[in-house]
């Protein structure tokens, strides 16, 4: 998988490495985040973002196959399919990070455009009333007039274009939006996501019990009497039509 950008350092490498390997124990961003240094306050939000970094979802979409491919060649055919369901949930929770990121970034875009525009039709009431209180058949008001109503047609064209970025801007908004999700629709793709490892790892053998650490009690699973075709289609969500 070729990753575009510029390459971490070593230094850096290390600490995503720790980031990724406390998530594929625990599943948490914020818990992970905490784990390679970031504050209580920052946590939630930067690993969120370090779950966007291109070199740490190439290394958990990594370790992810290796798991997927050890559960094949051990014959664990159910756990694969399961870890498959599971990696299509992280695609959605992974969709809806950077969806978030990039949804903040073009609502502040989106706010210092409309105050550009709302000062730019400020000024364009401003030079019309200038120019319509001027007779402009008066000789020697004329070149003012005109002055004025250069400045109309110029304001007037960078209103126009900035509108223009304005419908850009909405138009990516609602491609991000699309992928967002609501907190109740991540909290269940969150839960689905940790009980699908957790039954996983637990059940496979792939860790001790004792070295997981889980959201909740071993022994509670909700998701345990599911199909793996319900599993799915829970993960999938409900059907557009």
């Amino acid at each position: 998988m070729a990753r575009s950008g510029k390459e971490p350092s070593n230094k850096t490498k290390e600490r995503y490495d720790l980031f990724v390997d406390c998530y594929l124990q625990t599943f948490n961003a914020t818990q992970s985040a905490i784990k390679v240094g970031y504050s209580q306050k920052t946590a939630r939000q930067q690993g969120h973002k370090l779950l966007t970094n291109a070199y740490i979802k190439e290394k958990i979409q990594l370790e992810m196959k290796r798991l997927r491919d050890r559960m094949k060649d051990e014959g664990l055919r159910s756990f694969s399919m399961l870890l498959d369901i599971a990696m299509q949930t992280e695609g959605k929770i992974q969709a809806h990070n950077e969806a978030e990121i990039a949804i903040d970034k073009i609502k502040s875009e989106l706010s210092d455009l409309e105050l550009e525009m709302l000062k730019a039709n400020n000024d364009l009431e401003k030079v019309q009333k200038a120019a319509d209180a001027i007779d402009g058949r008066k000789k020697e008001m004329r070149s003012h007039k005109r002055s004025l109503l250069e400045q109309i047609d110029s304001i007037k064209k960078e209103y126009f274009e900035m509108n223009l970025e304005r419908v850009v801007l909405l138009n990516e908004l609602s491609k991000h939006q699309s992928r967002y999700l609501d907190a109740k629709e991540w909290e269940k793709l969150q839960n689905l996501k940790k009980s699908i490892f957790q039954d996983i790892l637990d059940r496979g053998g792939f860790k001790a019990i004792d070295q997981i650490q889980h959201s909740g009690k071993v022994d509670v699973n909700p998701l345990a009497n599911l199909s793996e075709e319900e599993l799915r289609r829970l993960a999938n969500g409900p059907r557009t039509t």
